[in-house]
This record gives C-alpha cells, sequence and structure tokens, in this order.
C-alpha cells in the first residue's frame, strides 16, 4: 500500500519553525544594532565634560610626542571637548572622548590615552590593536 503523504506546508515542521524563529531573532538583533549605533537609544547628547574641561581648556599644553616638541590645545563646544595641535604646517583638531579618568581621541597615527598625572598630561599613543607606539608628556608652562 501507498503512504499517505502529509499535505501540511513546510512552516509546520519543527525544522522549519526552528529556522523561522532563527530569522526572525537574526533580523530583530540586526535592526537593534543599526538602531543603536545611529544612537536612537539611550543618551543621545554625549557626556558633558565640565570638570575636565576646566582642567584642560584654557593654556596650551606644551610636550612631547615621542622625542619631538609638540603642543595641544582643548576648546569646548556645545558641552563637546575638542583638542588640537599643529604638526608640519598641518593642523588637526579631534572629538574628546572622556573614559574612566582617561582622555582619549583618534587621528592618523592612531589612537591618544592622556591621563592626569599631578598637573601634567601623560600617556601614549596606540595602534589600531592597543600596542602602545609612542609616549607622550604634557604640562603647562
Amino acid at each position: 500500500m501507498t503512504d499517505p503523504k502529509q499535505n501540511g506546508s513546510w512552516w509546520s515542521t519543527l525544522p522549519g519553525l526552528l529556522t523561522s524563529i532563527g530569522g526572525v531573532i537574526i533580523a530583530i538583533t540586526g535592526l537593534l544594532t543599526v538602531l543603536y549605533q545611529m544612537r536612537c537609544f539611550g543618551n543621545r547628547e554625549p557626556q558633558r565634560v565640565d570638570a575636565l574641561s576646566q582642567k584642560l581648556v584654557g593654556e596650551p599644553w606644551h610636550g612631547t610626542l615621542g622625542d619631538q616638541p609638540e603642543t595641544l590645545q582643548f576648546t569646548e563646544r556645545d558641552g563637546k571637548l575638542f583638542a588640537a595641535y599643529e604638526r608640519r604646517g598641518l593642523s588637526n583638531e579631534m572629538l574628546v572622548e572622556p573614559k574612566g579618568g582617561e582622555i582619549r581621541f583618534w587621528d592618523g597615527t592612531g589612537r591618544w590615552v592622556l591621563r592626569f598625572s599631578g598637573a601634567s598630561l601623560e600617556g601614549r599613543i596606540e595602534d589600531s590593536s592597543g600596542n602602545p607606539r609612542v609616549g607622550l608628556k604634557f604640562s603647562r608652562p
């Protein structure tokens, strides 16, 4: 005798249900990731840097980048802190990210990581893997 065939849909089988649930979870996760990257959730404004700005903004910081002289100038605009420097006739301004007592910003040479040490700023420039490349030390005259 012949076996009766089920006329049910593929969606009603266990593998079909598991596949469709997995697809929905992946789609929702992808959507939430994109929305989070667009800052649609949480604090839309960057953290205010008032206390940090009081220490940094004002007179420029003079120091060394490795063995080269360097000057950093910090400014605050619209509640955001920026660091600027001029090297070899080219100027660069970067948005500063305060994180756990450190200030961080990126430029073409890597990620700058600075921390207050008394009346000076000390730190390093890291490559994209987080490995230190160059030491930094700045102070005010």
